[in-house]
């Protein structure tokens, strides 16, 4: 996503992130995840005219990508 020009837009992850700190760490653009169940994350981009791009993924090794919104 960076790569097409989208920005990281979260400055620092919720506290539900502490389940899967690795991952927080490792992706600055992560907002939250999940502790339980599946290992949801969702990741969350803008772009110059302020418009937000969400991924939400599952697992962590590797992160599978189960839902995307354009808003």
């Amino acid at each position: 996503m960076i790569g097409l020009g989208w920005q990281v837009s979260v400055v620092k992850y919720s506290e539900t992130c502490e389940f899967m700190k690795e991952i927080c760490n490792q992706y600055p653009e992560v907002g939250d995840c999940s502790g339980t169940g599946m290992g949801f994350c969702s990741f969350t981009f803008t772009d110059a005219n302020g418009k937000r791009f969400i991924i939400t993924t599952a697992g962590r090794d590797p992160l599978k990508v189960v839902h995307w919104n354009n808003e």
